[in-house]
């Protein structure tokens, strides 16, 4: 069984004076994927049952340039890969969750054997390649909003762990069921909720954080 979601959720990465407000893109892929088998004939011990959810981690870089502010607010939006609905981003943070289990079948009931979750993350960010060549002003305001920016986006990939580590979780804790089409039901009815739940919390953060603006992702 394969179940995609797909969400798009603007951010505010940037802003220069009081007009100037551009609005950046958080881009999540949520992939729930499900492989259903009866307990592989292994010998598992308890650390192996249940091992936290497993993350990758990719990052991409496009290099911008430019010696005053100005030249490093239009850059980023010259040079910017991100391109969504005809508007042009800083930066966004992609994620998927995946997730496999075995069961136990007995004549009475099925129960769930071992669960492993899966997390990809991918965040792309405008990198300055000459700032050691600009002025020390500059280059500490640049470090401050990319670092910041960067923040942003890893508390956006968070909802992602934590939605896998839940999923794993709450799916090992099931309880069995009558037979095991009517547990790979339940299991991935737990999946597709949880992550409804972490798409909501995701668009809380951005609310809260004013999409990354309180957390310093402006240029002022």
């Amino acid at each position: 069984m394969k179940v995609i979601f797909w969400l798009v959720v603007p951010c505010l990465l940037i802003s220069i004076g009081m007009l100037s407000i551009t609005q950046g893109l958080n881009y999540f892929s949520l992939y729930a994927k499900t492989f259903k088998q009866e307990a592989p004939n292994f010998s598992l011990t308890s650390e192996d049952l249940f091992p936290n959810p497993e993350i990758s981690i990719e990052e991409e870089y496009y290099e911008i340039d430019g010696k005053t502010d100005q030249e490093l607010y239009k850059n980023i939006f010259l040079v910017s890969p991100i391109n969504e609905n005809g508007e042009t981003y800083a930066g966004y943070t992609s994620w998927s969750v995946s997730w496999n289990y075995w069961w136990k079948e007995t004549p009475k009931d099925c129960t769930i054997s071992n669960v492993k979750t899966f997390v990809k993350v991918k965040y792309t960010l405008p990198s300055w390649s000459h700032a050691h060549w600009n002025s020390h002003g500059l280059e500490r305001k640049w470090k401050t909003y990319s670092t910041a920016l960067r923040r942003h986006e890893e508390g956006h990939s968070e909802f992602g762990i934590k939605a896998a580590t839940k999923i794993q979780h709450t799916i090992k804790e099931m309880g069995p069921r009558n037979s095991c089409s009517e547990l790979e039901h339940a299991a991935n009815l737990i999946g597709e909720e949880i992550l409804e739940e972490y798409m909501g919390h995701n668009r809380q953060y951005d609310i809260e954080t004013d999409h990354g603006k309180t957390q310093g992702a402006t240029w002022n």
